[in-house]
């Protein structure tokens, strides 16, 4: 049986995960991918600059270990067979985007918006992340999978996009991509949309 697995930084205490250099990967594209700073990565590991090469292994301490949904077994063999979202599948319906806090109040310019956080957040991929399981059948494909979403005031996915494919069957790509524009977050308060980062990755079990 394998296991799907994403991290995102969220709450409680920190732990310490190895993460090896791939080709194409910078500290801000993997501090980002982590939920951390680019200063955490250089204190962590002593890096002065930002100079890293591919296969060093990187010490990140993260706030929250990855969270793991069981799939269906698999054969020991396979390609990575593509099964489509369910048919009939509704998207998620709008909701009200939200005011600014304070907005009511007064001058709305003062206010910064805050979006979703990151519990909202992590709260709303836990619950779809099993959505996800009928994209690929068989061998699971190897590597993080990074994800860019854009995620509409109304709680809709506007766009998700392909931040780093690690060379993953472009038919299991494509479903994930397709599928997770199907999952439901809260509404927040900012009107161009909140951008989050999703490492997405499957492991042997």
């Amino acid at each position: 049986m394998w296991l799907m697995v994403w991290a995102m930084a969220c709450s409680s205490g920190p732990t310490v995960v190895q993460y090896e250099v791939a080709r194409g990967d910078t500290l801000f594209v993997i501090a980002k991918a982590h939920g951390v700073t680019v200063d955490d990565l250089r204190r962590w590991n002593g890096i002065e600059g930002d100079r890293i090469e591919v296969g060093q292994v990187l010490r990140i301490e993260v706030e929250d270990p990855p969270a793991a949904v069981a799939a269906r077994p698999a054969p020991s063999k396979g390609t990575g067979r593509v099964s489509a979202p369910a048919g009939g599948r509704a998207l998620p319906p709008e909701q009200a985007c939200l005011a600014p806090p304070g907005a009511a109040d007064g001058d709305a310019s003062m206010v910064a918006s805050e979006g979703l956080s990151r519990t909202q957040v992590r709260t709303a991929l836990d619950a779809f992340v099993p959505e996800l399981i009928p994209c690929v059948e068989g061998e699971a494909p190897a590597g993080t999978l990074l994800l860019d979403l854009t995620i509409a005031c109304t709680g809709r996915v506007a766009a998700v996009a392909v931040a780093k494919d690690p060379g993953w069957p472009a038919g299991v790509v494509a479903c994930v991509s397709d599928t997770l524009r199907y999952a439901p977050f809260p509404a927040h308060d900012l009107p161009d949309g909140e951008q989050i980062t999703w490492p997405l990755s499957f492991s042997g079990s």
